[in-house]
């Protein structure tokens, strides 16, 4: 839970500033001490690659289940657009 919540936090912190942004800054915003961040990432580029693994996980996984979905090649390429406007 508390890793998740890092990387949601983290996620909203990039995208908001482009990835000019503190670890302890992103601590703050979680809620919880510096330290806890460090406990599940070594550093601001392991917390940077693990949020992008996990958006890219998000967005493999909703193009994977547009592909099970589509009826038709038109509902199958609209799916694909609409996972990456996400």
């Amino acid at each position: 839970m508390t890793r998740e919540k890092i990387l949601e936090t983290a996620e909203s912190a990039f995208v908001e500033t482009v990835f000019n942004i503190a670890i302890g800054d992103i601590s703050k915003r979680t809620g919880f001490a510096h330290g806890t961040l460090f406990f599940h990432f070594k550093d601001r580029d392991e917390l940077i690659r693990a949020v992008v693994e996990d958006m890219t996980l998000r967005l493999t996984d909703s193009l994977y289940q547009s592909v099970r979905e589509a009826e038709s090649l038109q509902d199958f390429l609209n799916a694909h657009r609409k996972a990456f406007q996400k």
